[in-house]
């Protein structure tokens, strides 16, 4: 087995650092310790370690149900090792040679969109009694979940018509993501430093917990979800419309 060194230079993208948001950066002087582990069992895939770190993240998710101090540390603890764990995965599928198959293309998309769902409404009621339109924020948890799954739902059927259309262009891919929200580039690069607005999650809710106000997460998420919902249809249509056919 190669050095954690060598491991390094083989399974992380060498000139990709940059390119990276600071949680991801951070936490990958971890990952690759994970991934050597991970590497001694042979008959391991890259499928099965995506697997046990979203079964991981649905667990740390959970945890914050009981909307208590020490279980929500360790619900972040989970969430952070979960992360890890899902950069670990890509890294053994390069290691391997496996990068570009099932993985890559339908079993990581699929386990987000598992993450997306699973994380707000655990946290919407834990913050639950402490907070002063109890009801409300449980909506709010439901609709960040939901239109977070809309909108990698919504990204899939927009490039779905781009196909259907038989004109692919690389203006119209660039709509399709979430991204296409942030229309200042102030802005986005602020976002995407710490992950933009999904990863980030992992890196405000530590903060959420320690000043007790995890309801503000579920108040952000649950009324910008579904404005970056609407937006990006929004700019979907209008790509959409530009696409001759």
């Amino acid at each position: 087995m190669e050095s954690i060194k060598e491991l390094r230079k083989i399974c992380q993208k060498q000139g990709e650092a940059g390119k990276e948001s600071f949680i991801n950066r951070f936490f990958r002087n971890f990952s690759i310790y994970f991934t050597w582990f991970f590497l001694h069992f042979k008959r391991l895939t890259a499928n099965q370690v995506t697997i046990w770190g979203t079964v991981l993240f649905v667990l740390g998710s959970l945890c914050f149900i009981k909307g208590e101090y020490w279980w929500s540390l360790t619900g972040i603890a989970l969430l952070w090792l979960a992360h890890i764990i899902d950069l670990s995965d890509g890294e053994v599928a390069r290691y391997r040679g496996s990068g570009s198959g099932l993985g890559g293309s339908f079993m990581e998309p699929m386990t987000h969109d598992i993450k997306c769902a699973a994380l707000f409404i655990p946290l919407a009621l834990g913050a639950y009694a402490a907070f002063v339109y109890p009801i409300l924020l449980i909506l709010l948890g439901f609709s960040a979940s939901m239109f977070k799954v809309l909108l990698r739902l919504a990204k899939l059927r927009y490039i779905s018509a781009i196909l259907q259309s038989g004109r692919q262009s690389e203006g119209a891919y660039r709509k399709a993501g979430e991204r296409a929200f942030y229309s200042d580039k102030r802005l986005k690069r602020i976002l995407s430093s710490f992950g933009g607005i999904t990863t980030g999650i992992i890196f405000w809710i530590p903060l959420a917990v320690i000043i007790d106000k995890v309801s503000l997460i579920v108040i952000f998420y649950g009324i910008l979800s579904p404005l970056m919902y609407f937006v990006l249809l929004f700019k979907q249509y209008q790509g959409i419309k530009n696409i001759k056919t």
